[in-house]
Order: C-alpha cells, then sequence, then structure tokens
C-alpha cells in the first residue's frame, strides 16, 4: 500500500513540474513552407514566437489584422517571403516585440514609419533584401535596438546612408555580419559599408538664420536615439518612402 501512495505522489509531482515548465516556457507557432499568402489570425493567447518562413506573404492590410491578434509576440520571423515594401506602423500592435527578421524578401523601400512603437525590440534583421538607403527617422524611435542586419543589400554609399549608419553606430547599435558592402557608387562598390563612414561628415547641420539674432550653436556628434524629428536640411532617399 505505501508503495502505491509513493508512486502515485510521485505521478502528482511529476505532472505538476511538467505543468509548470510547460506554462514558462514560450510557446511557440511554425508555419514554414505551407504557401500560405496571408497571415493566419492567432487561435491561441499566449503565443510567444510566431515563424512564418517560405510563404507567399506580402504584408497586406489582412496580415497586419492577423497580427494585432498576437499581442503576446516577442519573436517574429518573416523571412523568404515576398515582401516588398514596410508600410507605416505595420507591427505597431505588437508592443512586446524584441526580435524582428524580414530576412530575404524583396524589400526595397521602407516607410518612415515602418517600425513604429517597437519600444522594446532589440534585434532587427534585414538582410538579403535590395535596400540601397535608410533614413533616420524610420530608425529614431527604436530606443531599445542593439542589433540591425544589414549585409546581402545593394547599399548606395552616398553620403545620405553613412550619415544615417554614423549616428547608429554611434549609438552603440551593432551591424551583424561581414557582408554588408556597397554596391555603389562605382568608386564604392565593393567596400566595407563600416569602414566608409569617415568619408562623410556625421554632424547635424547648422542651422543658418534670417534675422539678426545669435545664431543657434552648432550640434555636433549627437547620438542617433537623441535627434529629434524636425526635418532637416539634408536631402531624403527614396527609401524615405513607401512607393519609390
Amino acid at each position: 500500500m505505501d508503495g502505491c501512495w509513493q508512486l502515485l505522489l510521485l505521478l502528482c509531482l511529476s505532472a505538476v513540474a511538467e505543468f509548470g515548465e510547460a506554462n514558462d516556457a514560450p510557446l511557440v507557432k511554425r508555419m514554414t513552407n505551407k504557401l500560405l499568402q496571408v497571415i493566419p489570425p492567432n487561435d491561441k493567447s499566449n503565443v510567444s514566437i510566431l515563424v512564418i518562413k517560405g510563404n507567399q506573404i506580402t504584408l497586406n492590410e489582412t496580415d497586419q489584422q492577423a497580427l494585432a491578434t498576437y499581442t503576446t509576440l516577442v519573436e517574429l520571423y518573416l523571412g523568404e517571403n515576398l515582401v516588398t515594401t514596410v508600410p507605416a506602423k505595420f507591427f505597431s500592435g505588437l508592443s512586446h516585440l524584441r526580435v524582428l527578421s524580414l530576412s530575404r524578401n524583396n524589400i526595397s523601400s521602407l516607410d518612415p514609419e515602418a517600425f513604429s512603437r517597437l519600444d522594446v525590440l532589440e534585434k532587427l534583421d534585414l538582410s538579403n533584401n535590395k535596400l540601397t538607403d535608410l533614413c533616420d527617422k524610420t530608425f529614431i524611435n527604436l530606443k531599445s535596438l542593439k542589433i540591425l542586419n544589414l549585409q546581402e543589400n545593394p547599399w548606395n554609399c552616398s553620403c545620405s546612408l553613412l550619415d544615417t549608419i554614423g549616428r547608429m553606430k554611434e549609438a552603440n547599435i551593432s551591424f551583424g555580419g561581414p557582408n554588408v558592402t556597397c554596391a555603389s557608387p562605382a568608386e564604392q562598390k565593393g567596400r566595407n559599408l563600416l569602414d566608409s563612414i569617415n568619408l562623410c561628415s556625421t554632424s547635424s547641420p547648422v542651422i543658418v538664420h534670417t534675422d539678426h539674432k545669435s545664431p543657434t550653436p552648432p550640434v555636433t556628434s549627437q547620438q542617433f536615439k537623441e535627434i529629434n524629428n524636425t526635418p532637416t536640411t539634408t536631402s531624403t532617399s527614396h527609401n524615405c518612402t513607401v512607393s519609390k
């Protein structure tokens, strides 16, 4: 009899342990290579990691509505789909998102507010796309960003891009992968993007006043994350808008 009670107690303890582990472990939902054209809505309450690789997702309005149902999402992987652009505030309903991967798509443009409201995002993967330029406003509110993967894109290493990258580097954002290289202009082709930063100044432009008041002192070497949203006199890139 004592042996039976001991066995029953052991089974109960095992069940409790398994239940606790199940509650503590992140719930992963995988939909890889399913030929999905839209993201399915959430059918569970606590999905933490969503993997939708190798499908035909384009990030349309239906996709945005579906993502809004994944309120507990921490990691989102949308690699190897058919994304060409990221609309404004597309991921704004994912306030807990820390990792976002959009690698191996056909992204050539990003709306200035593409990643708006992703206040805790730490890692963003834009590798293996068709991006040529980036603008400050797209990343200025990503206060927690630590890693930005940019490799295998046809970067146009103009001063516009190099200044943006320089400010990100000052803000201690790291750029993953060794293949972050320039595709243009011709004299920069094949050169490492980070090695080209010093070719342009990363100082903020001086505001010229037309009245007789004392000019505002120039602001130099400010961290990228502290720059305000006031438009500067620098030119904007094609990727600062949804439509190129």
